[in-house]
């Protein structure tokens, strides 16, 4: 993979910072002001654990198979569904899965970001990867101040987690969109 795909992947993994943050920020939350979570709220972050724990590993074994690119991009779907899916399906079911798709994608998609930064540049990849653990902070930084201010002005977290799963699915897409941008022939214009 070349370095001038490298925009796409800062870009779209500061979308992810400033996406996933907010239920990672706020899923116990959610559950403890759901009156429908019968159980301890506690129980969601648990089983963000649990779901984070072969994360890592089950990435990098799909990557193999499928190439890094595309199991970032499917990571990142997959987490924005997460991430909105109490929005449009509230339970404690719903719930416990958003909270098992968080953890199972969150630290893969590191893992897969990182990885893809190595291979662009082997020679650079500490750079690289500097740019973006600062463009996926800020995000950190900025997702749950918006996010508080959603719920202040709304006073339901839907706005936020509709917010929050947009944003990471348009990282993904701009990974799409850099894939094809890669892939297009230069074109030389000649006065």
């Amino acid at each position: 993979m070349e370095i001038k795909w490298l925009p796409w992947l800062i870009i779209a993994y500061g979308l992810e910072g400033l996406g996933y943050i907010v239920t990672g920020t706020f899923i116990v939350s959610i559950a403890d002001k759901t009156s429908i979570f019968s159980i301890d709220p506690a129980i969601v972050w648990m089983v963000v654990g649990l779901g984070a724990i072969p994360s890592c590993i089950i990435w990098s074994t799909l990557a193999k198979k499928w190439g890094f690119v595309k199991s970032l991009i499917f990571s990142m779907i997959l987490q924005s569904i997460g991430i909105a899916l109490p929005v449009f399906w509230l339970s404690q079911s719903s719930l416990i899965i958003s909270a098992l798709l968080f953890g199972a994608t969150f630290m893969g998609i590191t893992t897969l970001a990182t990885t893809l930064a190595r291979q662009m540049s082997p020679s650079n990849s500490s750079r690289i990867i500097g740019y973006l653990t600062a463009i996926y902070a800020v995000g950190q930084m900025i997702g749950p101040t918006i996010a508080g201010i959603l719920l202040s002005y709304t006073q339901s977290f839907n706005t936020a987690l509709i917010g929050a799963a947009s944003v990471v699915f348009i990282g993904a897409m701009l990974l799409v969109s850099g894939i094809r941008f890669d892939r297009m022939p230069n074109i030389e214009t000649t006065n």
